[in-house]
């Protein structure tokens, strides 16, 4: 960049961050540095996702949404879809999982979480619990899912 153009961002960054405490300019200045090693050419769509997980570190944005964190053991954390919502998204399953196997969220279908507990130390216990009891069963008392407190219940 030269360093005539490098004067005129500075300047209108410095009148958009004037007002502002130091340490709000670092938080701000820290976010752009992490936005930029995570996308090289972000969208706007992506910026918003990127920079709502810098604020929420338990979501995660994947695909160009990103995923809130409702229920979690150490090995399912079980996520909700929150952007983008349209009216049909009301009525599709907007639950996704991961597990401390797999590093991608993935649709909270029975088939989805045996493939992903498969060939793991939790297979065998993952396969009993689903053979018995439907996989988005709740407990009424806690409204967690009961697959989480079963395997809350192994973890500990």
């Amino acid at each position: 960049m030269n360093s005539i153009k490098e004067r005129r961002i500075i300047k209108k960054m410095v009148k958009e961050l004037s007002g502002l405490t130091n340490p709000e300019i670092f938080d701000i200045l820290y976010k752009t540095e992490r936005l930029f090693n995570v996308v090289k050419d972000p969208e706007p769509k992506i910026i918003d996702a990127i920079l709502f997980s810098l604020d929420n570190p338990h979501d995660i944005p994947f695909d160009g949404s990103f995923y809130l964190l409702t229920d979690y053991t150490y090995n399912l954390r079980i996520f909700i879809t929150s952007y983008p919502v349209t009216l049909l998204s009301v009525f599709r399953n907007n639950y996704y999982f991961k597990t401390a196997y797999c590093s991608n969220p993935k649709k909270f279908t029975k088939k989805n979480v045996l493939k992903s507990f498969k060939d793991t130390s939790m297979e065998i216990y993952v396969f009993e619990f689903l053979k018995r009891n439907k996989l988005r069963k709740r407990n009424p008392k806690t409204k967690r899912f009961q697959i989480l407190e079963y395997l809350h219940k192994i973890e500990c």
